[in-house]
């Protein structure tokens, strides 16, 4: 029996099975407060409808991420006190008349990342109380006049992320009580003339990332409160008509302006009468290769921060180039430019500063940077932060360019510049910087460190009142790991040991924080005793990659470590059984990447872990393990979290029964075929009093009709088990399986947040939004881009995976860009295992360049490799080769669009 024939009949049996079962329990979960009312979490239940019996007085509710299709059920008499409403990431589709009539008190409602197109006059009648609305991303391109009449105390607006082609003017002028707007990722082409001249209270304006050109002589009139205002991401060039004189006059208030990523002229002049604002506090900006800022900046007497780039053509930082600035009040300096040079009196115009941050590129060294520290001697400084580009030219730190450096007091210093070497004379003792510095960041560099290096004396010596001191990831070594067996003779522990062989080894009695992550290949033999005797406030120590070569000691004097790391060093594998007997306070121990070994396991794990009474977090992934002590985490009743990835267990490997606060079991990447049911009970029993999160991405899940048992699990389990269930190669069809489960039916296309997810490499980005504009704009069909959805500090491989899951199809756009693109690769292998018996058309491949120019690169470059993976599965209709400039009314367009929403 082929694939697809196994599954169809395992999916009927199923549908047969579980015709006749009762409806799957979606149980919420409710919190008192006493004198506040009841807080009703139903996040995550699936559930099709609202509950019908509510606790008393719920003054909250949250049932975001649900498979509601309506707002029903709110005339209930226990809501009737309800001022908060989450409903967003559902699948609701309209707001009728009079929809929250029965919820008066209402103050928050949420209606995000829904499918609502356009709303009715009177969704909202009734919420006289409402103050905050968040209709981000729901697809609306318009907004009935008079749908914000019914809510006139509305203070905050969230419109982001929607089709609107213009200010809703009529809709807004109702709401005169506004005081933060969001019009943000629209579709905004100019801001017109008086569009929010009713918004009188309006403090907080975002217009970021539409597709302005320009702005009317009074778009903002009548903001005369108006404190931020947000026009990045957009086409506001500077020097060419975009700012009308006087367009900014009626902002008296504004203390913060962003427009920067707008413009990419090369050479151009700046509009100084639009940007003399007395009040600005703030100021966000794009630069010029020969810019210059006269007399208009001058003005800016008030201006406290100053950012320049990302969007930066400055090349020459010289002695004049601030002068204009001298009278300001700049505490905060910003620069994002490639410089190639910096005069020694760059910074003498900024008396007042206290952070200064500059990201210079490659052709300028670390060394001339420091040099241009002149102007800032005998300052107090909170911060400096210099960074350059790994292909920058080596610097070593040395008397001749650390002498200004020397002389200012500042709190924190981060040098990401290619520091090969600290040279004895670089830092003075009872210097400013000795006596005020306390955090030092000089990771990301080059400097070969040992542990009898000047870099260690320095830090662990010289710097008295250090209390972070970080200097992971030191690029001189190409790997974190070495290989087997190498052993370098001339390699030991020069310190010499005291009486009964312990090291004593003392650092700042300050150290709070000592994070050396991949700072050095090879540490070497730790001594049998190691003692740290003024360790007595480091809480948190990472040694993780560092080459230690035996873990068979004692460590003293870490009585208030709460985080240690310990992971990739692979040839501990074996550790000593009271390693951590004199750490009482530990609270995250990371175990992972080490080899450990099995049989040492076994027998000494438990003892091991014994004294860890406080322990919350433990993480042993990435061992090969295959086996754990049943009684491993006895001593460990608070472990909230329990992370077993990348090892081969074949069932749950350890007695979980007294772990009540577990909130996280993360077992991805092992061999599990299956939940056993007393495992199955046990997860139920530890998520009765909180949410549970499983984690068993990457296992060889079956699905075979001897698993029934597991699957219907899946669909029934009670009490709030949120499962993050993500399966590498099966993952489509275990999602549609658990969706025919629930509704008896395969899934529609409606059934997911977008029609297609269209994947690009970075610098693809205007011809992804050329081909998006022809597919929606067009066709109506809803694109979702990951521009708009990845936002900084996002988990980017994790955040790909949930934009993959929450669109229909997937459409790559191949250019020679992204098969040369790093972190494409990871979308294309995401596309790849997306692709499923149930869906064999899930993705769509269009080639956009000549096969001559696509064969350039690397053939083993990882994007590459996966594409080549890809097109091995992808059917031969769902690959299409156009010209990148194919104009919009092409019919590729058409056939692309119906190959789209084909079910």
């Amino acid at each position: 029996m082929t694939p697809p024939e196994r599954h169809a009949v395992c999916l009927r049996i199923v549908l047969v099975t579980l015709a006749s079962l009762p409806i799957a329990s979606t149980k919420c979960m409710f919190r008192e407060i006493p004198g506040d009312g009841t807080h009703a979490q139903c996040s995550y239940r699936r559930l099709t409808r609202l509950p019908e019996t509510w606790p008393d007085h719920v003054v909250s509710l949250n049932a975001s991420t649900n498979n509601l299709t309506n707002v029903q059920r709110l005339n209930n008499p226990y809501l009737k006190q309800l001022r908060s409403l989450d409903i967003s990431h559902n699948y609701i589709t309209a707001v009728p008349d009079d929809a929250f009539q029965h919820v008066p008190q209402l103050q928050e409602l949420d209606l995000s990342y829904n499918v609502l197109l356009t709303l009715s006059q009177n969704a909202f009648r009734g919420l006289l109380h409402l103050t905050r609305l968040v209709l981000r991303h729901t697809d609306l391109y318009a907004l009935p006049d008079m749908l914000l009449s019914h809510v006139p105390h509305l203070v905050t607006l969230d419109l982001s992320q929607n089709s609107l082609p213009t200010v809703p003017s009529s809709a807004l002028s109702h709401t005169t009580q506004l005081t933060f707007l969001d019009l943000g990722y629209n579709k905004l082409a100019t801001v017109m003339n008086h569009s929010m001249a009713e918004l009188s209270q309006l403090k907080k304006l975002s217009l970021r990332n539409n597709q302005l050109s320009r702005l009317e002589p009074a778009a903002f009139s009548g903001l005369q409160q108006l404190q931020n205002l947000d026009l990045s991401y957009n086409h506001l060039l500077l020097g060419h008509g975009a700012y009308p004189p006087g367009v900014f006059s009626p902002l008296v208030a504004l203390q913060s302006l962003h427009i920067n990523y707008n413009d990419h002229t090369y050479n151009g002049s700046y509009p100084e009468n639009v940007l003399a604002l007395r009040s600005l506090k703030n100021l966000s900006i794009d630069v010029f290769h020969d810019a210059k800022f006269g007399e208009g900046f001058s003005m800016l007497t008030s201006l406290t921060c100053l950012k320049l780039g990302h969007i930066c053509n400055l090349r020459r930082l010289k002695n004049e180039t601030f002068a204009a600035f001298k009278n300001s009040s700049l505490e905060i300096v910003q620069i994002e430019c490639d410089l190639t040079f910096i005069e020694a009196c760059t910074f003498c115009y900024f008396p007042h500063l206290k952070v200064l941050r500059v990201s210079f590129g490659r052709h300028l060294t670390t060394s001339s940077v420091l040099l241009a520290l002149y102007g800032l001697q005998n300052h107090t400084m909170s911060e400096i932060t210099l960074i350059s580009s790994h292909r920058a030219e080596p610097t070593v730190l040395e008397a001749s360019n650390t002498k200004f450096l020397n002389n200012i007091c500042v709190n924190m210093l981060t040098i990401h510049g290619q520091i090969t070497a600290i040279k004895r004379d670089a830092f003075q003792i009872n210097s400013q910087l000795d006596i005020c510095l306390q955090h030092i960041d000089l990771s990301e560099n080059a400097i070969t460190i040992i542990p009898n290096s000047l870099v260690v004396k320095f830090a662990l010596f010289l710097l008295r009142n250090m209390k972070t001191m970080i200097g992971r990831n030191q690029l001189t070594h190409h790997s974190h790991r070495r290989s087997d067996g190498l052993r370098p003779d001339n390699l030991k522990y020069y310190e010499p040991l005291g009486p009964h062989g312990v090291l004593h080894f003392r650092i700042p009695p300050s150290l709070e924080v000592l994070d050396m992550s991949a700072a050095m290949d090879h540490l070497g033999w730790i001594p049998h005793y190691l003692d740290i005797p003024t360790g007595g406030n480091l809480t948190t120590l990472n040694m993780s990659y560092v080459g230690i070569w035996n873990c068979m000691t004692t460590i003293t004097g870490l009585t208030a470590l709460r985080s240690l790391d310990l992971s990739g060093n692979n040839d501990c594998v074996v550790l000593s059984e009271d390693i951590f007997d004199h750490m009482p306070t530990l609270q995250c121990l990371r175990l992972a990447d080490m080899r450990l070994d099995q049989r040492f396991i076994m027998e000494n794990g438990t003892r091991v872990l014994r004294t860890l009474g406080l322990l919350d977090h433990l993480d042993l992934s990435d061992n090969d393990l295959y086996r754990l002590p049943t009684d491993l985490l006895r001593a460990q009743p608070r472990l909230r979290t329990l992370s077993l990835t990348g090892n081969r267990f074949q069932e749950v490997p350890t007695d979980l029964s007294l772990q009540t606060h577990l909130s996280v079991l993360d077992l991805s990447n092992n061999m599990l075929p299956t939940l056993l049911p007393h495992e199955r009970r046990l997860l139920d029993t530890l998520a009765r009093n909180h949410t549970l999160q499983l984690r068993m991405r990457k296992n060889p899940l079956s699905c075979t009709c001897s698993g029934l048992d597991f699957v219907r699990w899946l669909a029934l389990t009670l009490l709030g088990l949120v499962l993050t269930f993500v399966i590498s190669r099966n993952w489509t069809y275990v999602r549609y399986a658990w969706r025919v489960l629930r509704h008896l039916q395969l899934p529609k296309r409606l059934d997911f947040r977008k029609d297609v997810l269209l994947g690009h490499a970075d610098a693809d980005l205007e011809l992804a939004m050329r081909v998006r504009d022809c597919l929606r704009d067009e066709q109506g069909v809803r694109v979702l881009l990951p521009y708009e959805e990845i936002l900084p500090g996002d988990i980017w491989t994790e955040k790909i995976l949930q934009l993959v899951d929450d669109s229909w199809k997937i459409l790559l756009v191949v250019t020679r860009e992204l098969l040369q693109d790093r972190w494409a690769g990871f979308l294309v292998n995401h596309a790849q295992r997306s692709i499923s018996d149930i869906m064999p058309d899930r993705v769509i491949v269009v080639f956009m360049e000549q096969p001559a120019n696509l064969a350039q690169g690397q053939p083993d470059h990882p994007a590459r490799v996966s594409m080549e993976r890809l097109l091995r599965m992808v059917p031969e209709r769902n690959v299409f080769h156009v010209h990148r400039d194919i104009p919009p009314n092409h019919p590729v367009w058409d056939r692309l669009t119906q190959l789209i929403q084909q079910q």
